[in-house]
């Protein structure tokens, strides 16, 4: 089985501005200018006269441009993944699994609205590596990023090292995972395996500090997409108030994909 290698333009991801914006000319936003009938009061002659003038009132209104750019900044979302659509995503010669993982990352994507401030506000696509977990979320963060819904971008392994390497910056990103308003946490627990005594997997530290971010963002409806390896059964093993948590938030957009690595995974698929 084999799948095209010919991947089209993305129409869907976020491209960077290479013209001017139409809207503001290139000024990121717009001066609003306009005016309003004021009262004011003096003294004349002993008595208190009212009267009206009119007084320019001006506000400064950013841009879409100008957001959609600072959105893109702060998501830490790599050149290359701003690259991935749902219409770059290759279908061909793909198992029928496929195309619900496609289908659950679309309709998150027009539902996010609707959803964004209930309990089940959440999507997690799991299971065989290469299966398109990774481009499948980053389409829908590149596709609400051009909506101007802020997202951080957490992957597993190099977020941890980063913090590894400047413990300083421990609170600081913490808090930024616990506050953002769109959380992509992409490999969750990748890195270390575990073996059938139950040795390897997530650190302590891993988890008490990925229990309080999930649990923050549990208690005030924060959404969260996710990507692993892992089946929410083995995340629940591991520990299960984490899990729980990440089960009930993700409940209505959730797929699991198991099966034959030679069709599943594209990079084996394509032979590359």
């Amino acid at each position: 089985m084999t799948a095209s290698k010919s991947q089209p333009k993305n129409e869907n991801s976020i491209q960077p501005n290479k013209t001017v914006c139409s809207k503001c000319n290139g000024a990121q936003g717009i001066l609003r200018t306009w005016y309003e009938d004021k009262a004011f009061t003096k003294l004349v002659g002993g008595e208190w006269i009212t009267e009206t003038r009119q007084i320019k009132c001006e506000s400064w209104e950013w841009c879409t441009c100008y957001l959609q750019k600072r959105t893109l900044a702060a998501s830490k979302i790599t050149e290359d993944f701003r690259e991935k659509g749902f219409k770059n995503f290759v279908l061909d010669g793909r198992p029928a699994v496929v195309k619900e993982l496609l289908q659950a990352a679309k309709d998150y994507t027009l539902n996010f609205e609707k959803i964004r401030k209930e309990r089940r506000n959440s999507i997690a696509i799991l299971g065989n590596p290469g299966a398109g977990k990774t481009h499948l979320l980053m389409a829908a963060c590149n596709n609400l990023m051009h909506q101007n819904v802020p997202v951080t971008y957490f992957p597993w392994v190099e977020g941890w090292n980063e913090i590894k390497d400047d413990f300083d910056l421990l609170n600081k990103r913490v808090n930024m995972l616990k506050e953002c308003e769109l959380l992509f946490i992409d490999d969750l627990f990748k890195g270390r395996p575990m073996d059938e005594h139950g040795r390897g997997g997530p650190t302590a530290f891993q988890l008490e500090q990925l229990f309080g971010i999930v649990n923050y963002r549990y208690l005030e409806k924060k959404p969260i997409m996710l990507s692993s390896e892992w089946s929410f059964e083995k995340i629940v093993k591991v520990d299960e108030g984490i899990g729980s948590r990440l089960v009930q938030m993700c409940k209505d957009y959730t797929v699991e994909v198991s099966g034959d690595p030679l069709e599943l995974n594209y990079r084996l698929v394509e032979g590359e």
